[in-house]
């Protein structure tokens, strides 16, 4: 054979076993994806080296995030640079205006967001936490602030001796008044009507002849009104009535509100002030009114305080974020987070990223083994065409 086509064979078929070698060590990494069985044995280097490991290596990859790439050092200084506030802001700001220029109702907002179904659950949650938070509210003014257990007279401003004495003043004039306009009204002479035609069936006998002679019920009525009237505004009655009223009123201003539940009553006073509280506090009809209002009549009036508030609770959020990042990178568990996103992640599209960012690289791999296999086969030709 002439020793040049030798040369050029030899050339040839080491670069061609070369380049194919290298290829199929580039398909190996990921090819086969699962185990080859022949025979009931599975064929070496079966599966690729990376289907093999994905395990090992979503572990170390997690590793390698959690320590060196994203530490809690590196997360606190990039929350406390200013560039990285002024970015966020201008977010939150560009958010509130165009949230202030939505006019669909909080209600399509949700949904629109979250679904039907889950708005609906979250206005019935928000319901559900007003209501159980004005339960708690009243739990904690009875139980630890003592509201139900403390007197009246604490409840009372000014000094006790000069109110009692205004408050049974003020209380025997308005009976007194009360007391007369009912006497002078319609039912009031009926009253004395009634009063007067048992008085006089009661009197039997002569008396009882002689009073229906010369006295009838109209009579009596004309003549008992005048005198019950001028008795109630003698100053007698008022005293006696004011009194009354104040010794009433110092039994009063000594109970307290739980004694006044327990009296009208029946059942414990903490719940029954809960269920008072619910029913002058209509929160499911409040929910349900604050849900069709719009997005922008909720924050377009609060919008100019937000915004000049934004950056120091913008600044002031980042920097507590900063200062608990250690706590917050520790629950996140990065790395047990990352090996679990790089497990199930598919091999497929690893490959198809991998052959994207690196194919020329791989390419060029190929054809440097076939190149080195060339000059291998180049040299093995010349030193066998000596030695022959």
């Amino acid at each position: 054979m002439n020793t040049i086509a030798w040369i050029a064979i030899s050339i040839g078929v080491a670069a061609l076993i070369g380049g194919i070698t290298n290829h199929l060590a580039i398909k190996m990494l990921f090819h086969p994806r699962n185990p080859v069985m022949v025979f009931g044995r599975k064929l070496p280097f079966t599966p690729g080296i990376i289907p093999k490991r994905k395990e090992e290596i979503a572990h170390s990859l997690g590793q390698v995030v959690g320590d060196y790439l994203v530490t809690s050092e590196g997360l606190a200084g990039l929350l406390r640079k200013r560039s990285f506030q002024v970015r966020i802001e201008a977010k939150l700001r560009g958010m509130l205006q165009q949230w202030a220029q939505d006019d669909r109702s909080l209600r399509e907002a949700l949904s629109d967001i979250f679904g039907e179904d889950e708005a609906a659950r979250l206005l019935a949650q928000a319901e559900t936490i007003v209501a159980d938070g004005s339960d708690r509210l009243v739990r904690w003014l009875v139980e630890e602030k003592g509201l139900l257990q403390r007197p009246f007279e604490d409840w009372l401003p000014g000094d006790k001796a000069a109110r009692a004495e205004e408050w049974s003043s003020r209380l025997a004039d308005l009976l007194v008044k009360e007391l007369s306009r009912q006497l002078l009204s319609p039912s009031g002479a009926q009253l004395i009507r009634s009063l007067a035609d048992k008085l006089m069936d009661q009197a039997g006998g002569v008396l009882g002849m002689l009073a229906g002679m010369f006295m009838d019920s109209e009579r009596m009525v004309q003549k008992v009104q005048p005198i019950v009237l001028e008795s109630l505004h003698s100053q007698e009655v008022r005293t006696a009535l004011r009194h009354f009223i104040r010794q009433q009123w110092d039994r009063l201003e000594m109970k307290s509100p739980e004694d006044a539940i327990r009296y009208f009553a029946e059942g414990e006073p903490l719940e029954i002030v809960q269920g008072w509280v619910r029913k002058k506090l209509p929160w499911q009809r409040w929910v349900g009114e604050a849900a069709e209002r719009s997005v922008a009549a909720w924050l377009a009036p609060v919008l100019p305080k937000i915004e000049e508030k934004l950056p120091h609770v913008v600044e002031q959020v980042l920097a507590l974020s900063a200062s608990r990042m250690d706590t917050i990178v520790r629950a996140l568990d990065l790395p047990a987070l990352v090996g679990q996103q790089v497990k199930n992640f598919p091999v497929e599209h690893l490959e198809r990223i991998v052959l994207a960012v690196s194919g020329k690289e791989f390419r060029a791999i190929t054809w440097l083994g076939a190149g080195l296999g060339g000059m291998i086969g180049l040299v093995q030709a010349i030193v066998y065409t000596i030695w022959r």
